[in-house]
């Protein structure tokens, strides 16, 4: 197993060593959010395998999941509960910012009406490995459930609404949701799948329909009554290490890092025509192409450390 820490040199303030990557990563994702309000009741996760945290592990018939030992080694007590990490993910990170000990449970595990009625709900995590935005993306049969897509994560969602206007009302409804945080991460997959699909749609047709289905996504969560936003892009997929492998000289595949810088852009202008639509929504966008690749061309200032886990 290959573990990587950062090495700071500058003289500065020091973060524990878990959180400094974190910290970077997560910067422009919860930046406007900390600025506009400093508490967030509720914390509302959607996307991918960056962000499950068991989703798949309640789909029998999913093929994707990580509930091998070493999904969870460095996870307290060494449990693997389907992130695919070592130990806590990005949606744990980014909820332990807001003062939570880790990422709100899945949808599957929580009894959402009991968490209202007794007052202890602080959000859901919806996420799930290998979904996409397009509801074909990451299911192998019609008859065989591999992973929630995001309009099923939607779906899903709008019963939670349902539960907390039951239980709320309208107003108060609206005033919670309006302070809590969506958090997205999805779009890699969908990127994926059409590239190496049989007959891939070019990048100027595939990408900016990404976007229109992102849109749709993202109106139908304003429309029940998010506001504030902490979506994060698509990395830079050409230089993970499934794709360089196959690369003759190791380097990373830049038809797909193009694609996911193409995707980021459609995201900034997308997000941006929404800002100017709905005048209260808030919302902040993580570059995490230029991010992964900051990282990759500045490896100096990391320590690799290989030593067997098992």
């Amino acid at each position: 197993m290959k573990v990587i820490l950062p090495k700071y040199k500058e003289n500065g303030p020091r973060f524990p060593m878990e959180k400094r990557f974190v910290f970077v990563v997560f910067s422009l994702a919860i930046g406007v959010v900390q600025s506009v309000n400093a508490e967030v009741p509720a914390i509302f996760v959607l996307g991918d395998s960056t962000s499950d945290v068991g989703t798949n592990n309640y789909l029998p018939q999913s093929t994707i999941k990580a509930n091998f030992p070493h999904h969870g080694v460095d996870f307290p007590f060494a449990i693997p509960t389907g992130r695919f990490s070592n130990g806590f993910n990005t949606a744990d990170y980014l909820a332990k910012l807001f003062g939570f000990k880790k990422s709100p449970p899945p949808f599957f595990s929580q009894n959402v009406k009991f968490s209202i009625k007794i007052c202890k709900f602080r959000g859901i995590n919806f996420s799930s490995a290998g979904s996409g935005l397009l509801g074909s993306t990451g299911q192998t049969t019609p008859l065989q459930k591999n992973v929630v897509t995001m309009g099923e994560q939607l779906l899903q969602f709008s019963t939670v609404h349902n539960d907390l206007l039951a239980f709320k009302g309208p107003l108060e409804t609206e005033k919670f949701l309006s302070k809590s945080l969506f958090f997205i991460s999805i779009g890699s997959n969908d990127i994926m799948n059409n590239y190496y699909s049989s007959n891939p749609i070019p990048k100027e047709y595939f990408i900016p329909k990404l976007g229109l289905v992102y849109e749709k996504h993202l109106r139908n969560l304003i429309s029940l009554g998010a506001r504030k936003f902490g979506i994060v892009s698509v990395p830079a997929l050409g230089c993970c290490p499934s794709q360089r492998i196959y690369q003759a000289n190791g380097e990373c595949l830049e038809e797909l890092n193009n694609q996911a810088r193409a995707f980021f852009s459609t995201m900034k202008l997308l997000l941006g025509n929404l800002r100017l639509e709905y005048k209260d929504i808030k919302y902040s966008l993580g570059n995490t192409v230029d991010m992964t690749l900051n990282v990759i061309d500045n490896a100096l200032a990391f320590t690799f450390i290989c030593f067997p886990r098992f």
